[in-house]
């Protein structure tokens, strides 16, 4: 299944095209790339890929993982393979390998550092990456000029700021203390939040990537349990990955057709940043139904 990137993270390219110069047809080496990757995933079978086609780059996620993705600030482990495509296939040598250990905005070249923002905490898989967004016209001394890279590539791991985990610290245990006094059958996810099974479903789980249609109520959760709802709506086609980055860990938890309540500290919702009705660092009770999954 092909799940079309391009709405939800159109912000995200917007923001890495300044990196470019404009050229009398600034898109032709990067539809002619697209063009070879396509190519080359049908060739081999690839049926699963994910397609970005703002950016160009695709995405076989092999492994899902299950915590939350690297965000600037934070320094993100990696251990990669870096390969070329050419339109004689993938190159059977690297042109580079190791493990990164940096913060995610010193990650290079550009479409690596965007496809890693992408991925959860503890995944793997290939990314392939237009020249536009690898080393483009220059290379380097080990890439060719206008080269499509191509890396297999592992999140080992993704460290929070030392206040981001002194913030986690103090959520998670404010939340384990209430759920414990009110909602003992909750369910404990790795990633540090809580849910409960309201209503099962019969359908299909969706994937962090999936596009998917809701319901759901939005209510602060402080010490003394969630308060009265402060958003409450439907949110139809709605890419998972473009949610607050509890929801993209608590939806693949969702058949269609059910109803959770997720309770996430603050570092899994808005974080630091307050939003219209949600102060900074609050932590969060969202009641979802899933009603369905873009096929």
């Amino acid at each position: 299944m092909k799940a079309n990137w391009s709405v939800f993270f159109i912000v995200l390219v917007l923001g890495m095209s300044s990196c470019f110069k404009n050229s009398e047809d600034p898109n032709a080496q990067l539809n002619a790339d697209m063009k070879l990757i396509d190519e080359y995933l049908a060739a081999t079978f690839v049926t699963d890929a994910l397609y970005d086609n703002s950016s160009g780059l695709r995405f076989v996620i092999d492994t899902y993982g299950n915590d939350a993705p690297p965000h600037e600030g934070q320094t993100v482990k990696v251990e990669y393979i870096g390969k070329i495509l050419t339109s004689s296939g993938l190159s059977n040598v690297s042109f580079d390998s190791g493990e990164i250990n940096d913060n995610l905005e010193d990650v290079v070249p550009e479409g690596l550092k965007y496809a890693l923002s992408l991925m959860l905490k503890g995944s793997s898989g290939t990314v392939y990456i237009p020249s536009k967004w690898g080393y483009g016209e220059t290379g380097t001394t080990s890439v060719p000029a206008n080269s499509i890279l191509v890396y297999n590539v592992f999140v080992e791991d993704v460290i929070r700021t030392t206040t981001q985990i002194n913030q986690m610290k103090a959520d998670t245990a404010a939340i384990h203390t209430w759920i414990k006094a009110n909602k003992p059958e909750a369910i404990m996810h790795s990633s540090g939040f809580w849910y409960t099974i309201d209503q099962p479903g019969t359908g299909s789980y969706p994937t962090p990537y999936s596009v998917v249609a809701f319901d759901y109520t939005l209510k602060l959760l402080t010490n003394t349990g969630p308060g009265t709802a402060i958003q409450q709506n439907s949110s139809p086609n709605t890419g998972i990955f473009s949610l607050i980055d509890g929801l993209k860990l608590g939806f693949p938890r969702a058949q269609v057709g059910s109803t959770l309540t997720f309770y996430f500290p603050s570092i899994l919702g808005y974080g630091a940043t307050a939003q219209t009705s949600i102060p900074a660092n609050s932590n969060l009770a969202f009641e979802i139904k899933l009603t369905s999954i873009a096929q």
